[in-house]
Formats: C-alpha cells, sequence, structure tokens
C-alpha cells in the first residue's frame, strides 16, 4: 500500500489571512460602586501585664486587691494602677496569670487566700491559697482560662490573709488566646482567627 501524504508549508499560505482578522478592541473600564470603609489588616495582639515594685515587699490586707504599681506592655487592653485593674478591650477567650513571692516575717506562720475577680465578682476556681511556716518564701502563680466581654474587669483580691504575710515581685497579665503573639512565651493560635 502506498499512500501518499500531502503537507502544506506555511509558505504556501496567504500571510494577509494568518493572524487577526477583527480590528483591535480599544481597552475600556467598568464602572465601580462606592468605596467601603477599610477594614482591619492583619492581627492586633491583644495582652497586658501590671506588676508590683520588684524591690519591695508588700503587707497584705484582707478584702483588698493586689497594689499593682507598674504597668507592663500592653495592646488592646486597658491597664490602671489607680484602681489596680486590666479591663479587656474586645470579647474572646483570655489566659489570665497571676505569680507573686509570698513570704511570712518574724516568728509566726501565716496564710494567705487570693482570687481573681471579674466586674468585682469573685471567681472562686480561680483560688490560690498559701500556707507558709516562719522564714519560708515561695512563689505561687496561677492561669485560669476565661472567656470575657469587652468592659470587663479584672482584679486579684486578697481574701484573706492570717499572720505577717507579705507579697513581692508580683504580676498579673492577661492574653487574647486567639490573637498570635509573643508575651512572656508564645501563645499558638487555637482556631477559629488567622494567624
Amino acid at each position: 500500500m502506498n499512500e501518499k501524504h500531502e503537507f502544506l508549508i506555511g509558505t504556501a499560505f496567504d500571510s494577509n489571512l494568518l493572524g487577526p482578522t477583527l480590528p483591535p478592541i480599544p481597552p475600556f473600564t467598568l464602572p465601580t460602586g462606592p468605596t467601603g470603609a477599610t477594614g482591619p489588616t492583619g492581627v492586633t495582639p491583644v495582652f497586658g501585664m501590671l506588676n508590683t515594685d520588684s524591690v519591695t515587699d508588700i503587707p497584705t490586707v484582707a478584702n483588698t486587691s493586689i497594689d499593682f504599681t507598674v504597668t507592663g506592655p500592653f495592646s488592646g487592653v486597658i491597664l490602671n494602677t489607680a484602681d489596680n485593674s486590666i479591663t479587656v478591650g474586645s470579647a474572646d477567650v483570655y489566659a489570665v496569670t497571676f505569680s507573686t513571692g509570698v513570704s511570712v516575717s518574724g516568728e509566726d506562720s501565716g496564710i494567705l487566700i487570693m482570687n481573681f475577680t471579674i466586674n468585682d465578682t469573685v471567681n472562686f476556681l480561680s483560688q490560690i491559697r498559701i500556707n507558709l511556716d516562719q522564714g519560708n518564701r515561695i512563689m505561687a502563680s496561677k492561669t485560669i482560662l476565661f472567656s470575657l466581654n469587652q468592659g470587663d474587669v479584672l482584679r486579684v483580691l486578697i481574701r484573706l490573709s492570717a499572720g505577717p504575710v507579705f507579697i513581692g515581685e508580683a504580676s498579673f497579665n492577661s492574653l487574647s488566646l486567639f490573637t498570635c503573639s509573643i508575651f512572656i512565651y508564645k501563645e499558638t493560635c487555637l482556631a477559629k482567627r488567622p494567624c
């Protein structure tokens, strides 16, 4: 079987017939609507920290808030040393941490009970109870996860102080868990919000 194949070569075509056969379309733009407000860019970390003077130990007094005198870094919260509070700027889940050194002076022993308060209501799950013998100094710390609303006010309340109990180097901080930030330690984003 001898079959003959014929191929057309490009030069055999009329060059006027190659390429676009329609005139070019001029550029155009579609009408746009009104521009909306610019939304937030990125994720703003939410955290804040209050501290006591790191040099002076403070005597504890029952039914008073810890007297914080130094503000630490903060973003998205209001720190207030006048009333020893952290006010939450946005609803979220927060890790709230309090840590302090506790000591007893003299020959006595002592007991100290502290709790977080939210809007001046004691949260009993946050209780820190410390029993100390004479001459002892310990570090105590507590972290609780709270679902907080915008405007909630956090404090650390001394509910009971028996004996010559002192605190020192106290730190009170809040950190939103659903924003990424570095604050003493790195929190990882759990879900729901982009990092």
